[in-house]
């Protein structure tokens, strides 16, 4: 047969029909080929009350990918950064099997999985197929205190697989990671995996060839394999058993085999569980962190306290000092905590002075109000971040020339202007004009020699997307964030880039604000002009920042 593309995108699936049944269910049984994309999805699940001793009929969760039939068409693709809530009798989170000679090629990345006692990723071939894996970044945590979940069990009982195992994370589950070669050939590696207070931690001794290094493994109440001279064995200092991010004390921080992770740039999205960028400078340099969550960004509420200026200085630690940072971004805050209001009708930069870092009114005629806010946001990537300065004038684009966004029109960028004794008074965004990504002033004035900008990009996420505005999002001078990870928590700092991808150039400076009637989010034209429908506006928010600002972390089964 041909070959066929299959995109299951941004789905809340809030329970499953009945008990036993999955939430997503991919069933290949054709000569085909399938391109795959399970992403962003939300599932809940719950197989209902049942005699204790009972089994399901059959293998059902989350996500089920169940290549069967034997048709030998071949799966490629991912399962990325999905949220799944697996509560019952033995569910799986994710299951990827294989029942024929077919390959399956895919990248289980960035998940979060709570519950899912019958595996929180399962994966069995059970045929003379072949299997190619990468699992990263992923999390299995406990579901309320009833479901103890179960994290990464891989079962080969036919064929040849090969797996990529890094930066996981389990807490509190029957099994850590278990691997069982009972038949063909499978070949692993397991590193930069955070293992705690399990069953069993690690049990790798019947898996085939396995090779283990990096991972920390603490109080679990027994493993099966040959530690590594690189293993960590001490408290990981998580927040709490539900939320497993790290401390700032934690062993873990920093503590990762970096060139583990580096082959799979090009091939595997590089974010942590949150939807973030996975690799950042640390306090040793490029670091990587053990554990499917990345620390490292600096995220903090700057507040004006001054008068009758256009220029507010941030007094920062973690900038100042440092004339070189490239990866500040700022986006104005109306009403921090959701309280009070002070609007700054102006187009913002940054720029760099006698030690300190400050943000300015690029109208230097608009002095800032008393007690204007902005979110300051310092990602620490290693990569994927740049300063552009515009070399030519008289144009109102400038082209972005880097290797990661040549040729990528499915990346989210944040930009914001960087001051190097160039003036550009105008509202800014992004478009794509094939092959390359282009900063404009979407007034469609020109854009002045030597006007330059912090640029940052990552691959889309739960975390990170494109909001378009339309007629039931937008009311007035606003449009309306949906985002579960935002609804209701006043506290979180959000960044903000304009598109032109739906080809409307909004011309107004804007910044974000909590709207109290709606629970909600919202960007807005800092003019108070209309917002037109089809604006569209890249987003980037950090739920390890809002975990550190709101006590609710989960709402309705979903965090």
């Amino acid at each position: 047969g041909t070959n066929n593309t299959l995109n299951i995108l941004n789905n809340t699936i809030l329970s499953n029909p009945s008990d036993f049944d999955p939430g997503i269910q991919v069933l290949g049984g054709s000569n085909a080929s399938l391109q795959l994309h399970v992403n962003y999805n939300r599932v809940n699940i719950d197989a209902g009350i049942h005699a204790v001793g009972d089994l399901p009929p059959h293998i059902y969760g989350g996500i089920i990918v169940d290549k069967q039939g034997g048709e030998v068409g071949n799966i490629t693709g991912e399962i990325y950064n999905n949220t799944i809530h697996a509560r019952g009798i033995a569910p799986k989170g994710i299951a990827v099997l294989d029942s024929t000679n077919a390959s399956i090629d895919l990248n289980v990345v960035g998940n979060e999985v709570f519950g899912a006692y019958g595996g929180g990723l399962y994966i069995n071939s059970s045929s003379g197929g072949t299997m190619d894996i990468d699992i990263f970044s992923n999390a299995f945590l406990r579901e309320y205190d009833l479901y103890t979940p179960s994290g990464i069990h891989i079962v080969n009982d036919a064929g040849t697989s090969s797996f990529r195992i890094l930066n996981n994370t389990v807490i509190e589950g029957w099994d850590g990671i278990h691997l069982e070669e009972n038949g063909g050939s499978m070949t692993s590696t397991v590193i930069n995996n955070l293992i705690a207070h399990c069953a069993t931690g690690l049990n790798l001794s019947g898996g085939g060839a396995v090779s283990n290094s990096y991972n920390l493994i603490y109080q679990n109440a027994s493993n099966s394999y040959t530690p590594s001279a690189s293993d960590i064995t001490s408290n990981p200092e998580i927040v709490s058993m539900t939320n497993p991010r790290l401390r700032s004390n934690s062993p873990a921080d920093g503590a990762g085999n970096s060139f583990a992770v580096l082959p799979l740039i090009g091939d595997v999205p590089l974010v942590d569980a949150d939807g973030s960028y996975r690799i950042k400078y640390g306090t040793s340099g490029v670091d990587v962190d053990i554990g499917a969550y990345e620390r490292g960004e600096v995220n903090y509420v700057h507040r004006h306290t001054g008068s009758g200026t256009h220029i507010t200085n941030l007094d920062n630690p973690e900038l100042n000092g440092d004339s070189n940072v490239i990866d500040l971004h700022v986006t104005s805050n109306n009403n921090p905590n959701g309280t009070g209001g002070v609007n700054n009708n102006a187009n913002e930069g940054v720029y760099y002075a006698n030690g300190l870092w400050r943000v300015f009114n690029q109208e230097t005629a608009v002095v800032i109000n008393f007690s204007a806010a902005f979110n300051i946001w310092k990602n620490n990537a290693i990569s994927d971040v740049f300063q552009h300065t515009v070399s030519t004038s008289g144009a109102n684009t400038t082209s972005l020339n880097n290797s990661g966004l040549n040729n990528n029109i499915n990346k989210i960028l944040m930009v914001t202007q960087h001051w190097i004794g160039t003036y550009n008074p105008h509202p800014v965004g992004v478009l794509y004009s094939a092959p390359n990504w282009r900063i404009a002033n979407f007034d469609l004035m020109s854009l002045p020699t030597n006007s330059s900008f912090n640029v940052f990009f990552q691959d889309k996420s739960k975390s990170a997307w494109e909001h378009i505005a339309n007629a039931k999002n937008t009311v007035a001078h606003y449009t309306l964030l949906d985002n579960p990870l935002l609804e209701g928590v006043t506290c979180a700092q959000i960044q903000v880039t304009q598109s032109a991808s739906q080809g409307v150039f909004n011309n107004s400076p804007i910044g974000v604000v909590y709207i109290p009637g709606s629970s909600q989010w919202a960007i807005y034209n800092q003019n108070l002009s209309a917002m037109p429908v089809n604006a569209a506006f890249h987003v980037i928010i950090s739920p390890e920042q809002i975990m550190e600002c709101s006590d609710l972390i989960f709402e309705n089964g979903f965090e």
